[in-house]
């Protein structure tokens, strides 16, 4: 994904975390985002790659 794309996932990440309350998402959204603005590619994929188990951990936290 190029570095101006994975700004924009997460800048949508974290608006939605952000409305729904949803601190652990800000917090992945905002690790995204710092990697793509230093351009810390490495790392980006890395996190990147963890998307859905964050997905995951988020649904089996979320109220029933």
């Amino acid at each position: 994904m190029a570095v101006n794309e994975c700004r924009a996932f997460a800048q949508g990440l974290e608006s939605l975390g952000r409305h729904g309350q949803c601190p652990p998402l800000v917090h992945y959204a905002r690790t995204i985002l710092r990697d793509a603005e230093t351009y810390a590619v490495a790392d980006l994929e890395n996190h990147l790659g963890q998307f859905a188990a964050v997905v995951e951990q988020l649904a089996r936290d979320a109220p029933e």
